[in-house]
């Protein structure tokens, strides 16, 4: 008996992985990133994204997630 087995993990090919996604037909992750036309990461700039015009607003941003992480913890 393999670790894998012991541990229950199932190992799922990309057929086994698109049969459990709805929807009347299934396809590959290839093929939906082909059909979305997503591409692979090749460096950070690939993910780089200009969300805010200025610093303040970026600072005003983390002090929003800062004061609500805050809340939650009670």
């Amino acid at each position: 008996m393999t670790t894998e087995e012991r541990r229950g993990v199932v190992g799922m090919s990309d057929g086994d992985f698109t049969r459990l996604l709805p929807g009347h037909r299934s396809m590959t992750v290839a093929e939906l990133a082909r059909q979305q036309g997503v591409r692979p990461v090749r460096s950070l700039d690939d993910m780089r994204a200009d969300l805010w015009d200025t610093d303040e607003e970026l600072d005003q941003f983390l002090a929003g997630v800062r004061a609500a992480r805050q809340d939650d913890l009670g």
